[in-house]
């Protein structure tokens, strides 16, 4: 699901057949949040009503055909509820990431969402990245 953040509650209303379906929310936070939810991600929970996810949202599409290229695994960070987790980690190994889980929806969602800031000003310094996390001894 990504929409531009002010559209999400419309964009959805609109489309049937989502009812109780696992949803990965991409879309970014660039005006200010809706304080009935904690997160868009909650927003899209709050209309599909499944199994909802945040990921992908912190990597760039315009560096997708590149991953295969690099010579470390890059990270993609996400959140998601128990029913979504393992989905969405099979997807973003599938898209030629490594997954990292945050934790549950809240708070991770919103700490997503949040960072959304901090990587568009890191791209307006290098472009499009990737990035990767990992424990000592991993890299």
């Amino acid at each position: 699901m990504a929409v531009p953040d002010h559209l999400v509650g419309t964009a959805l209303r609109g489309v049937t057949g989502l009812n109780g379906q696992v949803t990965i929310d991409v879309s970014n936070l660039y005006s200010e949040r809706d304080t009935a939810f904690p997160s868009l991600a909650h927003q899209v929970r709050s209309v599909v009503g499944g199994p909802t996810a945040k990921a992908f949202n912190t990597v760039f599409a315009s560096a997708y055909d590149q991953i295969g290229e690099q010579r470390v695994t890059p990270s993609n960070l996400y959140a998601a509820e128990p029913d979504a987790k393992d989905i969405t980690a099979r997807l973003t190994t599938d898209a030629g990431f490594d997954p990292v889980y945050l934790g549950d929806l809240h708070p991770g969602a919103g700490l997503l969402e949040d960072s959304s800031g901090l990587t568009r000003a890191l791209a307006g310094q290098i472009g499009p990245f990737y990035y990767r996390y990992g424990q000592p001894g991993e890299l």
